[in-house]
């Protein structure tokens, strides 16, 4: 058995993911030292490259190491800190946009469709927006579903500012609830070169959905980020009771 080798029957990825990140954390592996090539790391382990290369995946995407083409994968600096203040009111409160919005109609695929919990090929308003924070790119897109605007008299402008939709929204279905959604992804190559990083590179995606009391969905308002580099903490407001 190799040297190091993994536990069987339980997630080899996630073991290895573990024990990297511990190495990393203990001093093993040194702030820009370069980590073992993927031969070492399964001779090491008695892990297969189909285990290795998602582990490192995740210790980029968590910004402990970054991977140089050709060279190899090296450890970081500790990251700099960005706060998330994540409140009730609008989300992107704390960016600064930069650039003109970009307006249009489409049509719900798959995927939308899913976020949003409406019927595929609805037809939705889109408003997207660069921004910044911190010095770091920022994607943003509103997207509306037309059903819920249509019967509000006088119905909202879709593309407007967001105090007023929200205004309009709550003043016809009352009160508005929303959930938030985080996850780590790796962008396609034109999100990828709107947010201003190289193919392959970690991002990260929050998403905001406003819902009626009745959970009928009114609205998402999806922020992606790069995060390779970086550490994120998000500042929740506090919980109130019902």
């Amino acid at each position: 058995m190799a040297r190091g080798s993994l536990v069987r029957g339980t997630s080899l990825i996630s073991q290895l993911t573990d024990t990297l990140r511990d190495q990393i954390k203990t001093g093993r592996y040194a702030p820009g030292q370069m980590l073992p090539s993927e031969t070492q790391l399964m001779n090491e382990h008695g892990v297969s490259r189909a285990v290795i290369r998602p582990a490192i995946a995740q210790l980029r995407l968590e910004g402990l190491i970054s991977v140089a083409q050709g060279k190899g994968s090296f450890v970081r600096e500790t990251p700099p800190v960005i706060i998330v203040n994540r409140t009730d009111a609008d989300p992107w409160a704390d960016l600064t946009s930069t650039g003109e919005a970009h307006k249009q109609r489409e049509y719900a695929d798959e995927a939308t469709a899913a976020i949003l919990g409406v019927e595929e090929h609805e037809e939705l308003y889109l408003r997207t927006q660069s921004g910044a924070r911190e010095g770091h790119t920022v994607q943003t897109r509103r997207i509306i579903p037309s059903l819920p605007l249509e019967s509000i008299e006088p119905e909202p402008d879709p593309f407007g500012e967001r105090a007023a939709l929200i205004a309009a929204l709550t003043k016809h279905y009352g009160p508005l609830e929303t959930d938030e959604l985080i996850r780590g992804y790796v962008p396609n190559p034109d999100d990828a070169t709107a947010l201003g990083i190289v193919p392959g590179a970690p991002a990260l995606e929050l998403t905001r959905l406003t819902f009626s009391r009745d959970r009928r969905p009114l609205m998402a308002e999806i922020e992606r980020t790069a995060v390779e580099g970086t550490a994120y903490a998000f500042k929740l407001p506090p919980t109130r009771a019902n």
